[in-house]
């Protein structure tokens, strides 16, 4: 079913695949900024992995969503100031 959907999707045009190298690049970019500046390592990588997501597709629910469902309601509290900066200053680009 999966195989025929996709088959069906990709049809109609839509491309397909980029979520997973938007938590790619987010977690590289969280990486870098933690090990530049010494911070927490893992709390900078969870946030580098949600907030790409969030700034490329321009959501505000689903990442603090997203955020509490993968690494906890403690991280989906850290998240919830950015995402909603993030929705009020991207408010034209997106990957969609």
């Amino acid at each position: 079913m999966k195989f025929l959907l996709t088959i069906l999707c990709t049809a109609v045009g839509f491309s397909g695949g980029e979520v997973t190298n938007l938590f790619a690049i987010g977690l590289l970019a969280g990486y870098c900024y933690a090990t530049i500046f010494n911070l927490p390592l893992i709390i900078f990588v969870s946030i580098g992995y949600v907030l790409m997501f969030s700034i490329s597709a321009r959501l505000m629910i689903v990442p603090i969503i997203l955020a509490y469902e993968v690494f906890g309601w403690q991280l989906a509290m850290l998240i919830i100031i950015p995402s909603v900066l993030i929705k009020i200053l991207n408010r034209k680009y997106s990957i969609y």
